[in-house]
């Protein structure tokens, strides 16, 4: 299940913009390097003032409740967010105890009535050390974070988070992997999104107050868009795109826009030197993804080894459900069930693709008889149009003709007239 991340391969975005794109659009506002930076500087000094604003790490050492001797195990918390304090908070340790902390291979379990959190490690002073796999379980909505573990204020940390959520009353599924440098409370959080349901992917670097925002449509055949790059900030509790973006179709336009509070402005075209700092921004969460991926594998070692320890029938414990606590023990049968409900939902998303493309294909055909009915209409209008041009063309030499024989008649006339003149002229004499 944790190793479908790698189905999706990285590729980079260095040399995208401008490569092959042309912007047809002519008389475009230029706007110059000051200019296209002038939203990020406003963010930039806007989390600054407020990043120091944020509650602290408190950190308390807790004895588990299943160990008699002195075990204490690390927990941390937010200033004025106390979960210790619950009537119903509980701390569980199934591993060694070393100078009075969890030490060693172990699972920590913190428990509520609606909710249990678990991580699994290497623990030395209360603290898992290096790599861990932590499990937030709310019986619907399932987190998973495997990869680094590391403990603190503003210390981010690279792994891979897997979120399952069944619907139950339709028993659909969503899935997503979100993966890279995390936990960043300060910013910033590099992380790529991805599912096995969507043809997008979304890679975002985000602080407190704004993020930076991409879009690769590149495998959505129904999407016109190719690649989209835009600031968004918070606004009605909701990241909204302010400011400048980009946006590159599949034909190859590119085209520049700017928003301000989330409304359209004007098409602008925008420097070489903002379009080089998206490519950046772009490679700082690939190289994100990657050493997350690579401490997902760390991650791996440690269950198998966790899982070798525990899922034997003389292992027992007394502080929980042991069929609760040996889930772990059988979760390549629920990796099995969910895969099963992965292809089973892209089998129902295939089919709408099938109908889409259907009416796809239908437009397509519809667009042609159209235009080929446009084209006879044309070809008809051409030829009533030469037709009607040839008309006017006899006309008009028949005109003439018959002007040319009126001359000639008229000249006749004249020289009969003249000649008759003449004989009177002489019979007169």
């Amino acid at each position: 299940m944790q190793k479908s991340v790698k189905l999706f391969i990285l590729v980079p975005l260095v040399g995208l913009f401008f490569a092959g794109c042309v912007d047809t659009r002519p008389l475009l506002p230029q706007i110059n390097e000051t200019e296209a930076f002038s939203y990020e500087k406003i963010y930039e000094q806007e989390y600054e003032e407020i990043k120091n604003s944020f509650p602290k790490t408190v950190v308390k050492w807790i004895q588990p409740a299943n160990k008699k001797e002195a075990c204490k195990i690390y927990v941390g918390f937010f200033e004025g967010y106390d979960r210790t304090l619950k009537d119903d908070f509980k701390v569980y340790w199934d591993g060694e105890c070393k100078g009075g902390y969890a030490d060693g291979l172990g699972r920590e379990f913190e428990e509520t009535k609606l909710t249990l959190l678990e991580q699994i490690g290497f623990y030395k002073n209360g603290m898992a050390e290096d790599y861990c796999i932590q499990k937030n379980d709310s019986g619907i909505d399932i987190r998973t974070i495997e990869g680094e573990c590391v403990y603190g204020d503003n210390k981010p940390s690279y792994g891979v988070e897997t979120r399952i959520k069944e619907n139950p009353k339709d028993f659909s599924l969503d899935i997503s992997y979100i993966y890279g440098q995390l936990n960043a409370r300060y910013g910033p959080t590099l992380v790529t999104i991805v599912s096995p349901f969507m043809d997008k992917i979304g890679r975002i670097k985000s602080y407190p107050n704004y993020s930076y925002s991409i879009t690769d449509s590149r495998n959505d055949e129904f999407d016109n868009i190719n690649l989209l790059f835009e600031i968004q900030v918070i606004k009605d509790n909701q990241w909204k795109p302010n400011g400048f973006k980009f946006i590159i179709y599949k034909n190859d336009v590119l085209r520049g826009v700017e928003l301000i509070d989330c409304i359209y402005k004007r098409d602008v075209a925008l420097p070489q030197a903002y379009a080089k700092h998206w490519d950046e921004i772009s490679n700082e969460i690939l190289t994100a993804g990657n050493k997350a991926l690579a401490a997902q594998e760390q991650t791996f070692i440690i269950k198998k080894k966790y899982i070798e320890k525990i899922c034997k029938k003389s292992v027992k414990v007394t502080f929980m459900d042991n069929d609760k606590y040996r889930a772990i023990c059988n979760e390549r049968e629920e990796f099995a069930r969910i895969n099963a409900k992965i292809e089973e939902q892209i089998g129902k998303i295939n089919i709408q693709k099938q109908q889409l493309r259907a009416q796809k294909i239908q437009q397509q055909e519809m667009q042609m008889r159209q235009m080929e009915v446009a084209a006879q209409q044309q070809q008809a209008l051409a030829a009533q149009q030469q037709a009607y041009a040839a008309d006017q063309a006899n006309n008009i030499q028949r005109q003439r003709n018959s002007m040319m024989w009126f001359d000639n008649f008229q000249k006749n006339m004249q020289m009969q007239n003249l000649n008759n003149n003449l004989n009177n002229l002489i019979f007169l004499k």
